[in-house]
């Protein structure tokens, strides 16, 4: 199944949350072109929709610009900007589509800001969990137990089918193939699983009961009252999980240079745990 495609909304009453880098590394290559507009277009990793939405207008208060937002999966946000879609900034869920802009000259070197986590994550509620019309899948989700001393214990029980992002070209997914293949159970969910076309779209498979459980972020997971966390993955069966941010070279002026240093400030980075990010 895949996910509709990237979303654009213009949000103007909103509240920004934040980052971790150094203001001198989000400020890096910035140079001093005038520039009048009073929109920046904003493109975002899904997973930090929900936070985004929530923390926006502050910075549009204090800056007098307004924020435009693209929210997709970071592989189709970079290919959209190397493709010369007009972007002013970028935040991505890993750093391998940041460094893919750098090296193809579509953007200045990227800066670390946040970082998220793994969970197992199932349908919360009794007639949600899997698409089937007597309950007896919802009853089977129910009664799905996580124990990461023992993963091949949940991958015999999981009877439905598993969310999880596209692994060959989302970073929920890759995270997602990394952690189970370190568990050594990959291989049991072939043919069972669901590739969604972004990490919100994993979230949705599994508010909707489509799939009985799914490999989540855990910011997602906790901001969803449709779904319940099992327990969470291992930090150390994946790559770190760390979201980057960088001015797409096609951004004019300081734009773009204005919304990192708000990004990589301590007052947006300490927000930003609150929502349950890392730092």
């Amino acid at each position: 199944m895949t996910a509709a495609g990237p979303r654009l909304t213009v949000r103007s009453a909103v509240r920004l949350a934040g980052g971790l880098a150094t203001p001198l590394l989000a400020a890096a290559a910035c140079g001093p072109a005038p520039d009048d507009s009073t929109t920046i277009r904003l493109f975002a990793a899904a997973s930090l929709a929900p936070a985004l939405e929530q923390t926006v207008a502050e910075f549009e208060a204090a800056h007098g610009f307004r924020v435009q937002l693209n929210t997709a999966s970071s592989s189709v946000l970079a290919k959209q900007i190397r493709a010369g879609a007009p972007a002013d900034y970028f935040l991505s869920a890993d750093r391998q589509w940041t460094d893919w802009l750098e090296a193809e000259g579509a953007a200045e070197p990227a800066v670390e800001l946040w970082g998220n986590t793994l969970v197992v994550a199932v349908p919360d509620g009794a007639g949600r969990a899997a698409s089937e019309p007597d309950g007896s899948a919802a009853i089977a989700a129910s009664a799905l137990r996580f124990d990461p001393e023992h993963p091949a214990a949940f991958a015999d029980a999981l009877t439905g089918r598993l969310a999880l992002g596209d692994p060959d070209h989302v970073p929920l997914g890759r995270y997602t193939r990394e952690a189970l293949e370190h568990a050594g159970i990959w291989d049991r969910f072939a043919g069972r699983y669901v590739a969604a076309a972004d990490a919100r779209a994993a979230l949705v498979l599994v508010e909707r009961g489509d799939c009985a459980a799914g490999i989540l972020y855990a910011t997602d997971a906790a901001a969803s009252p449709a779904v319940r966390t099992l327990g969470r993955i291992p930090a150390g069966w994946h790559q770190p999980i760390r979201y980057h941010g960088t001015v797409p070279a096609g951004s004019p002026g300081e734009k773009g240079c204005t919304l990192g240093r708000w990004f990589a400030s301590p007052e947006v980075a300490e927000r930003m745990r609150a929502l349950g990010f890392a730092s």
